[in-house]
């Protein structure tokens, strides 16, 4: 019996014992206050003697720096001082508050500070890298540096009072899916992760790069100067915006498409694909393009051809135009188009099959060279506004021959195959001078348009009075008809389109009747965009040039009674 009791109070000693080492072992999570400045791991900078480590709540007091120098880990920390990330990471599990006074700096070369939620109401600078994950916010100040790259890996829009992400070289992350972007100027500007973007910027100076599997409508204008957009995303510019990226680049599945206005000064080696449903100006390709789809107006301004550089170009819907614009020799792409203008100055080389299925238009100072033995075709030739005879054209050897419209090296032949018929002249209706303008009333019309009719049309009897493309009626200018192919050749459906218009029409109006409108300003050189059925800035101001050519005061681009009046006696 006493050799149990010995036993017994030999195990209760052990379990004691036990018990007591087991939570001698084990670090609770405290409130840890730095008493001096010095660095995270030299137990002399914080009181007791305790070095800071996961889980526990650090403060440091104004006056006071805490430099890390080694990895390091807490649960929080909050600054009226001083805390300085030096070549090291710093990991908290809830996040850095920076009070009023107080300041954050992360060193270059390896400073890593991750952070989930992120206040600032002093000042931070960003010389390494910060992540956060929740939220960045308070009415301070965050400054990413050359050398600084921030990642925000929240959806909301980050708050805080001021970002400044300028310093060439500094980058921006935007990580979670479906991200709101702080609206400031970016240096480098990235999305990376997926769903749709919301983003207002307007100035990036370095580059946007889209990856993962993000999507992004424009809701601002944007200029950057390299916009990159990854295998599996897609940009969108909106309709009422202008995209002016100095270089662009579409990898793979990846998609840009303009609704807007896009200015390209460069378009680098792309296997994406490029989209124009507005205006887009493409003034050189360093690289090649895999596709480019056009379904509006699409200006190739510069001397690298896009027959070199752009393997497929899709042109063939209705109402688009693509115009090689360039001051200087270009070469065409050999494929089918609807409207093909060649405008700018110098030699347009016409490649072999290269056809045109609605009008082939050329302007002075322009001159086409098809080579020998190649064969080019078009539904019907202008130059200058005026159309040119059925047949064959080259600069001699042809049914029709000119040495204006053809280089003297062109051998081969442009085939046309209608001329429009319809009075050759418009003529100008006098109206009284008046200072006020017509009421301005937004309509959304319904009209059936008839297909085909045959206009009557007056003779002018003045000479001093301007044709729309401003010239006098002693030059003989011409109306352009709409005319498609397999109609006769004196079908004018625009025209009498137009003159069944009975609303009154100004910026906001859509429906067919703005649709009338468009595709006669359109077919006489007034609208160089698409006739989409909504009236807008570009309708206005083509309007308003027309209203000039019919005597129509004042010509203030609205489409009342006067204008009316000024059509139906065409």
């Amino acid at each position: 019996m006493k050799n149990f009791s010995r036993i017994f109070s030999l195990s209760l000693v052990v379990l004691a014992l036990a018990f007591v080492f087991s939570f001698a072992g084990k670090a609770e999570a405290t409130d840890i206050t730095a008493a001096q400045t010095g660095t995270w791991a030299d137990t002399a900078t914080w009181t007791g003697g305790v070095v800071p480590v996961a889980g526990d709540v650090v403060t440091i007091p104004t006056g006071m720096t805490v430099t890390v120098g080694a990895t390091a880990a807490a649960a929080s920390v909050d600054v009226t001082g001083t805390l300085a990330v030096g070549a090291f990471t710093l990991t908290t599990t809830t996040g850095v508050t920076v009070e009023s006074g107080g300041v954050l700096t992360i060193a270059t070369g390896g400073g890593t500070l991750i952070s989930p939620t992120t206040s600032i109401i002093g000042t931070a600078t960003n010389n390494g890298t910060l992540t956060v994950s929740t939220a960045l916010s308070g009415a301070g100040s965050l400054t990413n540096s050359a050398t600084g790259t921030l990642n925000i890996g929240f959806a909301t829009a980050p708050t805080i009072t001021t970002l400044t992400a300028t310093a060439t070289g500094n980058v921006v992350n935007y990580t979670a899916a479906a991200p709101n972007c702080k609206v400031t100027t970016y240096d480098t500007l990235n999305f990376t992760g997926s769903g749709a973007v919301t983003c207002a910027v307007t100035t990036v100076t370095d580059e946007i790069a889209l990856s993962g599997t993000v999507t992004w409508t424009t809701t601002s204008s944007i200029t950057t100067a390299i916009l990159t957009i990854g295998s599996g995303t897609s940009m969108t510019n909106a309709a009422t915006y202008t995209l002016t990226p100095a270089s662009v680049a579409v990898t793979s599945t990846g998609t840009l498409t303009n609704n807007g206005t896009a200015t390209i000064s460069s378009v680098a080696t792309s296997t994406g694909t490029i989209t124009n449903s507005g205006t887009m100006t493409i003034t050189t390709f360093a690289g090649t393009l895999t596709a480019l789809t056009n379904t509006g107006t699409l200006n190739l301004s510069g001397a690298t051809t896009a027959a070199a550089n752009i393997t497929t170009l899709t042109a063939t819907g209705t109402s688009n135009t693509v115009n090689y614009n360039l001051a200087g020799a270009q070469t065409v792409k050999a494929t089918t188009y609807y409207d093909l203008t060649l405008s700018g100055s110098g030699l347009k080389t016409i490649a072999n099959t290269t056809a045109v299925s609605n009008y082939l238009s050329m302007i002075t100072g322009v001159s086409a060279l098809i080579a020998n033995s190649e064969t080019a075709t078009a539904f019907a030739f202008r130059f200058d506004g005026s159309w040119k005879a059925i047949g064959t054209w080259a600069y001699s050897g042809a049914t029709n021959n000119s040495t204006t419209y053809f280089n003297s090296s062109s051998t081969g032949t442009l085939t046309v195959s209608h001329k429009p018929t319809v009075s050759t002249s418009i003529p100008i209706i006098s109206t009284t001078t008046t200072t006020t303008p017509e009421p301005e009333v937004i309509v959304t019309p319904v009209v059936e348009i008839p297909a085909v009719v045959v206009p009557v049309v007056e003779t002018p009897t003045t000479s001093d009075k301007l044709c729309p493309n401003g010239k006098t009626w002693a030059s003989n200018c011409t109306i352009n008809p709409v005319i498609t192919p397999g109609t006769t050749a004196n079908e004018h459906a625009s025209l009498t389109a137009i003159k069944m218009v009975t609303k009154n029409l100004t910026i906001g109006a859509k429906g067919e009747e703005v649709k009338a409108l468009q595709t006669i300003l359109k077919e006489n050189g007034y609208l160089s965009g698409a006739a989409d059925g909504k009236f807008g800035k570009m309708t206005k101001a083509a309007l308003a040039k027309w209203q000039k050519a019919l005597g129509v005061t004042p010509a203030s681009g609205y489409f009342g009674a006067k204008t009316r009046a000024a059509i139906k006696a065409l």
